[in-house]
């Protein structure tokens, strides 16, 4: 009862989440709603006591239900004209820049309708420098709605935009893009602050060189759009990517900064040392420069989030109530979830509220020690343990790999960059506008000293040691591995929990060994991978064999997005960190990039492909980690691997004139009694009596309904947007657009399909 006293507002905290949780999975009408809900008030009018689960009721009131306008689902895949304000700046990102736009109106040259929908549109480049709270037009877009991938393991990104209530995209050329000036109902001190951001990114960028003008946007502005992806990666892999976001570590940095200077100055005067007591007066006016700062970093929701949790601190500390650290964490954590409940779903909210969690925790147990230089490194020391360890669950589910470096790369970057980095960018900020000589002199300093950041955690990631590759940890490991963490946190503070310990390391040994270890399952598995316009298929050997199959030239997918989002989450969600075998039907760009994201996160031990030539950055990545490659030549190649064989067949003799545009191949795979096909050639008319089990029918071929059926005979086909060319055939067709993934086993002879959508 008194933890309940001490703490009560975690119940408080834990009931709104769980009312959020039910709003968001639990669907239902409203008369459904009502009726859950009067148990609730019922029982806290019999028993007052437990007023607390009242917040059961209002996370899920609180909790929005966005769904899609009706008239955006009318002139779905139409072009139609809109007009619309930008609600934040619009983002660079690798290969486009991504606008978001809340609509005023839709015109599908008729009758003009007014809408507030939101909407994401990307385009390649643009000539207007556009900001936030411009008004502009788009003529000629094709609205889109958002989907996923059904895929195991996939973002499910349909769900992540419905949550700011988004549902529909569309790609604008930059000649249909018109300027219609400042849209006069926008926020004018938004606009303003906004328009001071803009301006030092512009200034910054041209008098910096690039990406060193990226990272001081990033760090002074909040603007990490033009993060160049192979930074954000080596970044990521040294445990350090929270640097490029102002967060609590920023924000509290500033705000330790300006407390000890407002004490620093208040202690001149003699006056207010008798009057008031010097902590808490410090403590109430370092809010107004945080504040300042949070509105120079543009309102970004990190930023936000941890203006609240510092002013919340702080404000206790002006109560006399600092002792309990936990609970302001707790009290800022409602705050941000009464403000907006979608907040639980967002990673930055989930990584900065567990990390604060557990550098509270294990400060219970070992207290901050600053006074000495060893204390202070001490601190430190365990802070960033703290931190790191109760992330790590959540840091390898998302991002699929484990930072070997962390500890050690935060306690020395993260100094470097808070009391070098960030203070020089504030400096130069502030300066800008009163002397632009005496900006841009900082703002060289401060190049030089990124480039030293950047030059080194270079060296650190060539090294190939930054970071290991992990799957998915089940629930169970993560429990284990919580509670393992949970008594060495806590273990000096309550000597009873060492004795639970050991069992618990030992269980998390037990269950950690068996979720990253792949079984062999004595049985075939093809997975054929819904990914739009791309080809991809796992092969999985009765022995835990893999070879994945990357074919197809798509002239509409030139990056690897394919590869980073759907491919990577789908091997780690299934537990393969390795690869045997890459097949690649293509060379073309989009192929050759998305092998290189492939091989950045897996280990692939042979690369077959189909061409000769290679970019440097793939061929760079095959003679680093020794992987051996094999050219698919002119004459007919099989790779046997497990009892299965798997050949590749070319029609007649051709020669490669362009690795680009390679002559496409016939896949053959034959294991046990069955036959399975895929490929582009299988239109060609040039493979006669292929009799097939199973026929899967790739974007880029065509599509000849009489040719296949005379040419394979095949019993299962799957495909994609083809089910109607063969509405009058009697066949098992299955669609990966609306399937999903679908998944081909064959054990003791015997062959079962199953789609992921199902499921």
């Amino acid at each position: 009862m008194t933890l309940f006293i001490k703490y009560k507002t975690a119940v408080f905290l834990l009931f709104f989440c769980a009312g959020i949780l039910t709003k968001t999975y639990f669907t239902a009408d409203h008369t459904t709603y009502f009726i859950l809900i009067v148990p609730v008030f019922i029982t806290i009018i019999k028993y007052p006591g437990l007023y607390f689960i009242l917040f059961l009721p209002l996370g899920f009131f609180l909790t929005p239900d966005y769904s899609a306008n009706p008239d955006m689902e009318k002139y779905s895949g139409q072009k139609v004209l809109v007009t619309g304000t930008l609600i934040k700046n619009p983002e660079q990102r690798e290969s486009s820049i991504r606008l978001f736009v809340r609509l005023k109106s839709i015109n599908p040259g008729t009758d003009e309708i007014r809408s507030n929908s939101k909407i994401v549109a990307y385009l390649e480049d643009t000539d207007l420098n556009l900001t936030y709270g411009d008004t502009i037009e788009l003529k000629k877009i094709r609205l889109e709605k958002i989907k996923n991938f059904n895929n195991p393991g996939s973002f499910n990104i349909e769900q992540f935009y419905k949550r700011k209530n988004i549902f529909f995209t569309t790609y604008v050329k930059s000649k249909n893009i018109k300027f219609l000036g400042k849209d006069p109902d926008v926020n004018p001190f938004l606009y303003r602050i906004n328009h001071i951001r803009t301006e030092f990114s512009r200034f910054a960028e041209s008098n910096t060189g690039y990406p060193e003008s990226s990272i001081i946007k990033a760090l002074t502005v909040g603007d990490k759009s033009n993060i160049p992806g192979q930074i954000r990666e080596i970044f990521s892999g040294l445990g350090i990517a929270h640097i490029f976001a102002i967060s609590g570590l920023h924000v509290g940095a500033i705000a330790i900064g300006f407390y000890f200077l407002f004490k620093w100055v208040l202690k001149r005067s003699e006056y207010i040392l008798l009057t008031f007591q010097m902590p808490r007066l410090a403590a109430m006016l370092t809010i107004l420069p945080v504040f300042i700062y949070t509105a120079l970093a543009g309102f970004s929701i990190s930023a936000v989030r941890a203006f609240i949790m510092v002013s919340i601190y702080l404000l206790s500390i002006v109560l006399g109530k600092n002792d309990l650290k936990l609970n302001t964490l707790l009290v800022a954590g409602l705050i941000i979830l009464f403000s907006n409940p979608n907040s639980l779903f967002e990673l930055s909210f989930q990584l900065s509220f567990l990390s604060v969690f557990g550098i509270l925790l294990i400060h219970s147990s070992y207290p901050l020690e600053i006074s000495t230089g060893f204390g202070k490194i001490k601190t430190a020391f365990t802070t960033t343990i703290a931190a790191t360890i109760i992330t790590l669950p959540l840091i390898i589910n998302t991002f699929g790999y484990l930072p070997v470096f962390s500890v050690p790369a935060n306690l020395v970057f993260i100094p470097f960059v808070e009391f070098v980095i960030v203070p020089l960018g504030l400096l130069s900020l502030i300066t800008f506008r009163i002397s632009s000589l005496l900006s841009l002199f900082l703002l060289n300093i401060n190049t030089y000293f990124i480039s030293i950041l950047l030059n080194i955690t270079d060296w650190v990631d060539r090294l190939g040691l930054a970071t290991i590759t992990a799957p998915k940890i089940n629930f169970i490991t993560t429990f284990f591995l919580m509670l393992t963490a949970g008594l060495i946190l806590v273990g000096r503070q309550y000597k009873n929990v060492n004795y639970i310990l050991p069992a618990a390391l030992i269980l998390l040994v037990i269950f950690g060994v068996n979720n990253f270890h792949s079984h062999g399952t004595g049985k075939l598995e093809i997975n054929i991978l819904d990914t739009g316009k791309k080809n991809i298929a796992l092969i999985k050997t009765p022995s835990s064999g893999t070879i994945l199959i990357s074919g197809g030239y798509s002239n509409k997918s030139k990056s690897d997005f394919i590869e980073r989002s759907v491919l990577n989450p789908f091997l780690l969600h299934n537990n393969i960190t390795k690869i045997d075998h890459l097949v690649l039907t293509s060379l073309d760009m989009s192929h050759i990039k998305g092998a290189t994201a492939i091989l950045k996160k897996i280990d692939v031990k042979n690369i077959w492909i189909n061409g000769h030539k290679l970019k440097s950055e793939l061929w760079e990545q095959i003679y680093e980690r020794n992987i051996r490659l094999n050219k698919i030549s002119n004459k007919d190649y099989s790779l046997k691997i497990d009892g299965l064989s798997l050949s590749f067949l070319r029609p007649g003799s051709s020669f490669v004139y362009d690795s680009k545009y390679p002559p496409p191949l016939l896949l053959e795979v034959n294991y046990d009694d069955y036959v399975f096909h895929m490929g582009e050639e299988i239109e060609s008319g040039l493979f006669n009596n292929k009799k097939s089990s199973l026929l899967y029918i790739t974007q880029n071929a065509k599509i000849n309904t009489d040719n296949i059926i005379k040419n394979y005979s095949p019993e299962i086909i799957v495909c994609r947007k083809c089910k109607n060319n063969f509405s009058d055939i009697n066949k098992n067709i299955y669609e990966t657009d609306l399937g999903g993934t679908v998944t081909v086993i064959v054990k003791n002879n015997i062959i079962n399909i199953k789609e992921y959508i199902e499921q």
